[in-house]
C-alpha cells in the first residue's frame, strides 16, 4: 500500500513539473512599437503631440525627437513616414533612471511583438542583439548596449530601404 501512494505522488510531482515547464513566461509591454509601423506625421503628431525637436534633412528624412516617461524617442519620417523609432533609456540618454529589461530573444515580447516571422535571422555580439525580419509590420530590431539583464537603446525599423 505504501508503494502504491509513493508512486501516485511521485506520479503527481512528475506532472507538476512537466505543467510548470510548459508554461510560457509572461512579459510586460512596456512599449507596443507596432504601433508607429508607417504611421504618417500628423497620427504622431496626434498620438504623441508636438515633437520636442524636430530636424530636417536627418539621414534623408525627416526626424521628430519626444522625450518620455520611458526614455527618449526619435522618430525617422522619410516621405512623411515613420521608418525607424530609436528608443533610448533615461539611464543611456542622460545618466539618470534606468535601463530597459533585457530578456534575450524574449525581449521583443516587452515591445508589442508576440511572434517572430519562421525566417527571422539573430545576430548575437554580447552586447548588440538585431533581428530580421521581425514580422509583417517591422522589418529589423535591434537592441544596443546589452550588460546582463539590462540594455540601454533600441532601434525599430519598419521600412529598410532608407538604410
Amino acid at each position: 500500500m505504501n508503494k502504491m501512494v509513493m508512486i501516485i505522488c511521485f506520479s503527481f510531482l512528475l506532472l507538476g513539473c512537466s505543467i510548470s515547464n510548459n508554461e510560457e513566461e509572461k512579459f510586460e509591454v512596456m512599449i507596443d512599437v507596432t504601433e508607429y509601423s508607417m504611421v504618417s506625421s500628423s497620427e504622431l503628431i496626434a498620438d504623441l503631440g508636438e515633437p520636442d525637436a524636430l530636424e530636417e534633412n536627418y539621414m534623408g528624412g525627416t526626424l521628430y525627437s519626444y522625450k518620455e516617461d520611458l526614455g527618449h524617442f526619435e522618430f525617422i519620417l522619410h516621405d512623411d513616414v515613420v521608418t525607424r523609432l530609436t528608443v533610448y533609456s533615461n539611464d543611456y540618454w542622460n545618466n539618470e533612471g534606468e535601463n530597459f529589461p533585457y530578456h534575450g530573444i524574449d525581449t521583443v515580447k516587452t515591445i508589442g511583438i508576440e511572434e517572430l516571422k519562421p525566417t527571422a535571422k539573430k545576430k548575437d555580439t554580447g552586447s548588440t542583439l538585431i533581428i530580421s525580419p521581425v514580422s509583417d509590420n517591422v522589418a529589423d530590431v535591434q537592441f544596443h548596449d546589452i550588460e546582463e539583464d539590462e540594455f540601454g537603446m533600441m532601434k525599430i525599423t519598419y521600412n529598410l530601404s532608407n538604410y
